[in-house]
């Protein structure tokens, strides 16, 4: 498979105490293209690229979201959903953040992914 045409699934999802459907929420990169390749600066190095993570912003989370969890998945390797990148306890006040981010906002941590690290 080629790593730079790999489709990769962003999900956002929001810890709430209750309330309405999640239908509001979206997510958009200015880095990341629905149905385009990734750019090699954001694949992981031992397929190719930079690991350098993408720009993300989200809005439309109920007033009650608590934290933000983030994960990208891999829809085309084998296994099948190899998660690329797993983030936890990103912050409610929280809203993007930056391609290459040095750090994560608040007490947010990347948590091991499907390659072994938290990258």
């Amino acid at each position: 498979m080629n790593s730079l045409g790999a489709r990769l699934s962003l999900a956002l999802s929001f810890t709430i105490l209750g309330g309405p459907a999640f239908a509001a929420l979206a997510l958009t990169s200015s880095d990341i293209a629905a149905g385009s390749p990734i750019n090699a600066r954001h694949i992981y190095p031992r397929c190719g690229g930079h690991n350098l993570s993408p720009q993300l912003s989200w809005t439309g989370a109920p007033g009650n979201t608590r934290s933000y969890v983030l994960t990208m998945i891999d829809l085309d390797v084998k296994p099948s959903q190899w998660s690329h990148w797993i983030v936890v306890d990103l912050p409610a006040s929280a809203h993007s953040l930056s391609q290459g981010a040095a750090s994560l906002p608040g007490a947010a941590k990347a948590v091991v992914s499907n390659f072994g690290d938290a990258a």
